[in-house]
């Protein structure tokens, strides 16, 4: 799971240019990083699921992706504008990024875009507000024993 979750981080920052610097590794979608400033992106790890087979294993690897922005302009934090992208727009870019994307790592072999959450708003520390919206990916994987 590290190595994915550090690929999709450097697909993300190296691919989307207006993430370039904002992209996260985060424990929990409620507990974004204090230094971050939206928009940004968080990858969590998820669950994995293992099935053994004779001389390999599959696993299915679930990574969740929250894109953040803060609320300045209520429909544009959702939809965007010509001045910020919303966290629709984010999340479209994401899954375009990564969908069908292996990241070149050994063993994944089909990569999906799972279900997309609703935006939901969440209270930043230096007060203000800032919508979320996540999209969850399955990562699939085999392992020769």
């Amino acid at each position: 799971m590290k190595e994915l979750l550090i690929a999709i981080k450097n697909d993300l920052k190296n691919n989307l240019s207006y993430l370039k610097n904002r992209v996260y590794i985060i424990p929990d979608k409620y507990f974004p990083p204090a230094e971050a400033i939206p928009p940004f992106v968080g990858i969590k790890d998820g669950k994995i699921l293992r099935e053994y087979k004779p001389y390999h294993r599959l696993e299915k690897l679930h990574v969740s992706i929250y894109a953040y922005v803060a609320i300045e302009k209520e429909e544009a934090s959702v939809i965007g504008d010509n001045t910020q992208k919303g966290v629709l727009e984010i999340i479209s870019d994401i899954h375009e990024r990564l969908n069908k994307n292996t990241l070149s790592l050994q063993g994944i072999y089909d990569a999906q875009a799972g279900s997309e959450e609703d935006a939901g708003v969440l209270f930043e520390e230096q007060g203000g507000f800032m919508l979320c919206k996540g999209i969850e990916f399955l990562f699939f994987r085999e392992i020769n024993e």
